[in-house]
């Protein structure tokens, strides 16, 4: 054997090494998670993503609440202004995952006759049933330390019709306001299933009784991706509009073609103009949330192809698994704490630095626990309202790794 053919057989080698590793990559995230089970809503670079993003979110709210960011900033005011002011756009990070992880989870050729319900009553679930879970831990958190000095800043009373528009995700069409920090997301995530619900059945309607996967797909991205470049174009330059999924369309469709692309159902070329497109409307009006979108799909693109960047993001598969919980629990638990520990901190500052810190670990632990005995659970449960499933068809990939 000459030294080429040496050489080629030792690259060939090497591809395959890298390919197994990326299928490790993924089996490893689909073990880690066996409630879903959804290989493609649990890769190590998604679930990384979820997890970084949930922190920063945490750190954010940390800097905005409380009177601890105003005594910590007198020592370390660049850090505290820099979470405070850029923290907040890390949701666009969880909308593009978002739209990325619905578009995979509930997959067209999936859907039986009644899938499109039985799936929107499954994301409800999946979500909601959480959510509600922890809004029953903090209003009887509130009402035990009611008169305490203990009140958490986001509640100052509770209706009736405000609790059961929390329950149904409308607060802040109504007006509401909402009574935990950040939950507004999850408003916005649940209008954008039932609109990616409402386009799916249409798709199915407009291609003709006789399901058609393909050709509904194809509805459905003629009719998302317009809508989704248009919001970057105009509807998302107008932030009153910001309780509306409409606004936030762009980052949710970028998300969606991800998640397309990645499954071969759309081409490099269209998933490239459709970010393209949206890019450049940042050239009309630049946003800073939007441009992190921007990247944020591109960067997910890239680093699916690469073994390497796989390997770094599977240690990070167990925080991304606990991130919704996180997300949930966190003000709560942040607020008990920096509360309880105010007379602690006395004024200093490096008091009130180790109080935050301490407060961002109890978060961690308490979602760790929060994941484990309710979401967990509910993961399980909400399976039984999964839409029937099909075998797919010939022309879609066997295996996520081959799209």
């Amino acid at each position: 054997m000459d030294a080429r053919t040496t050489k080629l057989a030792m690259s060939a080698a090497r591809t395959a090494a890298d390919r197994n590793v990326l299928n490790a990559a993924v089996a490893s995230a689909a073990t880690c998670s066996p409630a879903t089970g959804l290989v493609a809503d649990r890769l190590p670079l998604i679930e990384a993503g979820r997890g970084i993003a949930a922190c920063l979110i945490v750190a954010h709210h940390l800097t905005a609440y409380g009177p601890l960011p105003d005594i910590a900033a007198s020592v370390a005011l660049g850090p505290i202004r820099f979470l405070y002011e850029y923290g907040r756009m890390v949701v666009y990070v969880f909308l593009v995952i978002g739209g990325f992880a619905l578009a995979t989870s509930i997959q067209i050729e999936r859907l039986d006759g009644r899938g499109v319900l039985r799936a929107f009553a499954w994301r409800y679930l999946r979500i909601g049933a959480p959510y509600v879970a922890m809004l029953a831990i903090l209003l009887v958190a509130s009402l035990a330390m009611r008169g305490r000095a203990f009140d958490p800043p986001l509640i100052d009373s509770v209706s009736g019709p405000q609790l059961i528009a929390h329950l149904f995700f409308l607060q802040d069409l109504f007006g509401y306001g909402n009574i935990s920090a950040g939950i507004w997301y999850l408003c916005i995530d649940m209008q954008f299933a039932a609109l990616y619900l409402l386009v799916v059945a249409l798709g199915r309607f407009v291609s003709g009784r006789m399901w058609s996967e393909i050709a509904t797909r194809q509805i459905v991205m003629a009719i998302l991706f317009p809508l989704g470049i248009w919001s970057a174009w105009d509807w998302n330059r107008d932030p009153g509009g910001d309780s509306r999924v409409f606004y936030f369309l762009a980052p949710l469709v970028l998300g969606v073609g991800l998640a397309f692309w990645r499954q071969r159902f759309l081409s490099t070329s269209l998933f490239a103009m459709l970010v393209a497109a949206v890019g450049l409307s940042l050239a009309a009006d630049f946003r800073c949330r939007l441009a992190l979108a921007v990247v944020t799909v591109v960067s997910l693109a890239v680093s699916m192809r690469s073994p390497f960047i796989h390997r770094l993001a599977v240690p990070l598969i167990p925080l991304g698994r606990i991130s919704y919980s996180l997300f949930l629990i966190h003000y709560l638990v942040n607020w008990i704490v920096t509360t309880s520990m105010a007379g602690f901190v006395a004024g200093s500052p490096w008091r009130a630095i180790a109080v935050m810190l301490a407060a961002f670990a109890c978060s961690l632990c308490t979602a760790l626990m929060f994941y484990r005995f309710v979401e967990q659970p509910v993961q399980r449960w909400a399976r039984n309202w999964r839409p029937a499933e099909r075998p797919p068809e010939k022309s879609q990939p066997a295996s996520l790794l081959e799209a």
